[in-house]
């Protein structure tokens, strides 16, 4: 009984913790990896880490990140992200008004082109 009641709070404290989201898609050009510091309304930081093909770091002119819920006709505002390293990039803001599933969209200018991707996260 002992036992039983210890595992169960391990999984409710485990279960109360942020939960970090973290996606990976491609573009033609690119491999863009998004991470979501937490699935909630409120401040947040939203990373963007952008590879070639082959894994190597791209030197974007511009990574813009619009958070939209499709459901409810609602959109953020576009947010530019801020350069942090080789191929990282760094939004923080608010960018979710509600609970729901939102998509962000980013978008990746690049050597004269731009590129476009979407993920699908949703807000508890």
């Amino acid at each position: 009984m002992r036992t039983l009641f210890l595992i169960m709070a391990i999984v409710l404290i485990a279960g109360c913790g942020p939960t970090t989201i973290t996606q990976t898609n491609r573009t033609d050009r690119f491999i863009v990896e998004l991470s979501l510091d937490s699935a909630k309304v409120g401040q947040r930081t939203i990373g963007i880490k952008i590879s070639d093909q082959s894994g190597n770091p791209v030197q974007a002119d511009a990574v813009m990140v619009a958070p939209v819920m499709l459901e409810m006709g609602m959109a953020s505002p576009e947010m530019p992200a801020t350069a942090t390293g080789q191929g990282q990039y760094q939004v923080r803001g608010e960018p979710f008004s509600m609970l729901g599933r939102w998509q962000i969209d980013v978008r990746i200018k690049a050597n004269g082109t731009e590129d476009k991707t979407m993920f699908m996260v949703e807000i508890t």
